[in-house]
């Protein structure tokens, strides 16, 4: 597995935890459905993104933009770092490892 591959499948773990964890500390449905919803997403084109007959191969680096652009809303409507500033700066550090990929 390449450096872009496992960045995406680490980033995508992470999320589907994050969502997991907002659930159980604030019972937060949303975070649960759209973590789960994006980790598991994220996780599939890691492995499946580019192969023959597979997923679009910018597939990952689009389902990063989303959720970091998404984040970066949460984060300036609520101005708290956690955990909308950590999914954007995580979200640019792998949108930086996919793009120099290329």
């Amino acid at each position: 597995m390449n450096l872009p591959d496992a960045a995406v499948l680490i980033y995508g773990i992470l999320v589907a935890l994050g969502g997991l964890m907002g659930y159980l500390k604030a019972r937060s449905i949303p975070s649960l459905v759209l973590g789960l919803l994006f980790g598991v997403a994220l996780i599939l084109s890691a492995l499946f993104a580019g192969a023959e007959g597979g997923l679009p191969a910018d597939l990952p680096l689009w389902l990063v933009l989303g959720l970091t652009v998404l984040s970066l809303y949460r984060l300036n409507l609520t101005r708290r770092f956690m955990p909308a500033g950590l999914l954007v700066l995580l979200g640019a550090i792998v949108a930086v490892i996919l793009l120099t990929a290329r």
